[in-house]
């Protein structure tokens, strides 16, 4: 059955049946190993957390049944890398409430290190994607008993908010959904006299681990005569491709992309010593060169498609996207790590003047490009409005519930928790209040 076609009182009926019929203190492994089947909707040969969720409300089902087992913290630790898989298991159980049965958990452990646990996989979603009432019901959290106790957990509570709104910003603003084949970017303007003697092209991207023959293209260059050269990704893995109207040749970069996470990727074709060289960088780590056949572009303007898929892909569920991008002169390590320090945000000043380089945003759910460093004649076009923008913890906590909600945490600098134990209360909500 698929997702929609199961409803929750189903699931809570699974959790019920299994909550009568066996030890909750022991619930057999085979039984858990099912459980995991029915999340990923398949009949797994290996129970690892690299699959996808297609039954988000299963993992309710498995965690409610577990609460007393011993087993768990190995529960716990496996959903938390199925968030660390993928960006679309993030959505899949926000969707399905999953942050707000977390809060509601929270609220009845009396264990610290499950806790923890359990604020780990919240700070995970909600760093991502969030909404008021879940916002809401975790600053509950924060408020003190009858006026005079704060929770024995209140450190740890404003620690994990703390946790959340900095990974929050490190996040690009909006990205690009890579779905289109013809891009949806097209930079016009660009001229063979600005790549002939080499160039240097970075961008962020978030892979998604999907089937190999979803091929998401980062960058797209041709000339007038069809000599072109492409970067695309399969399998979490970068490829370049150099193609004429003679040969064509595609190289493969020896390290895969992080999963789930934004990172930061760069690609230099150089001409050295009448070689055709492609250096690539993955978050400013330097891998092995590429060599390609000697090819030049010819005069005369150059197509240049930014963000889509290429022309054999296949589409696919578990999308891939893309943010901040630009193309340079060939850049030294001192500059890409510069770039990369800026962040998908680009926060702060350029090292060097690019070619063009384009920040992502959205206004009213539509994509739109913020230009750092303008070139003369150097212009772009969005050929899709597509935007992948989720609202996350911090973009809901500063709009709409504001900051000021976190001023009373100042009033309970001289309360303690009711076992009389206290921590720096004022410390960490100045940093917290900082981070914002």
């Amino acid at each position: 059955a698929s997702p929609k076609n199961i409803q929750s009182i189903q699931y809570d009926t699974i959790s019920s049946s299994i909550s009568h019929t066996f030890d909750l203190n022991n619930i057999p492994q085979n039984l858990i190993n099912k459980m995991i089947q029915l999340i990923a909707g398949d009949s797994l040969a290996s129970i690892v957390p690299t699959v996808y969720i297609k039954h988000p409300k299963a993992v309710k089902g498995l965690l409610s049944v577990t609460l007393q087992d011993s087993k768990l913290s190995d529960i716990l630790n496996f959903i938390d890398s199925l968030i660390g898989f993928s960006y679309f298991n993030t959505l899949q159980l926000h969707l399905a409430q999953f942050d707000s049965y977390i809060i509601e958990v929270i609220k009845k452990t009396e264990d610290e290190k499950i806790v923890d646990m359990l604020l780990s996989i919240f700070h995970h979603i909600s760093s991502v994607v969030s909404c008021v009432s879940v916002v809401q019901n975790f600053l509950s959290l924060l408020s003190p008993f009858e006026g005079k106790n704060y929770d024995r957990f209140q450190q740890n509570y404003i620690q994990a908010m703390n946790k959340i709104v900095i990974s929050s910003s490190k996040d690009p603003c909006a990205s690009i959904p890579m779905i289109r084949q013809d891009g949806a970017i097209e930079i016009t303007g660009l001229t063979h006299q600005d790549i002939e003697h080499g160039f240097t092209f970075v961008f962020w991207i978030l892979s998604e681990k999907a089937h190999s023959d979803y091929k998401p293209s980062c960058l797209f260059v041709q000339d007038s005569k069809m000599n072109s050269l492409q970067t695309f990704v399969s399998s979490s893995t970068v490829f370049c491709k150099e193609k004429t109207p003679k040969f064509c040749s595609t190289g493969k970069v020896q390290s895969p992309l992080p999963s789930n996470q934004w990172t930061f990727v760069s690609i230099t074709f150089e001409y050295i010593d009448d070689r055709f060289l492609m250096s690539p960088t993955i978050n400013v780590n330097r891998l092995k060169y590429l060599e390609y056949s000697m090819m030049t572009f010819q005069p005369g303007p150059i197509t240049c498609l930014i963000a889509g898929v290429t022309s054999d892909s296949n589409q696919s569920e578990y999308v891939s996207k893309m943010a901040t991008f630009g193309l340079f002169k060939p850049l030294d390590d001192d500059s890409l790590n510069k770039i990369y320090q800026m962040g998908p945000r680009c926060i702060g000043n350029l090292p060097t003047q690019p070619i063009f380089f384009y920040t992502t945003d959205e206004s009213s759910r539509l994509l739109t490009l913020n230009e750092k460093m303008p070139t003369p004649n150097i212009k772009y076009e969005i050929l899709s409005k597509i935007v992948q923008h989720e609202v996350n913890f911090t973009t809901i906590f500063i709009n709409y519930c504001k900051t000021q909600t976190v001023l009373p945490l100042f009033a309970q600098i001289d309360m303690t928790d009711k076992n009389q134990h206290s921590f720096p209360i004022e410390k960490l909500s100045i940093e917290l209040l900082g981070n914002l």
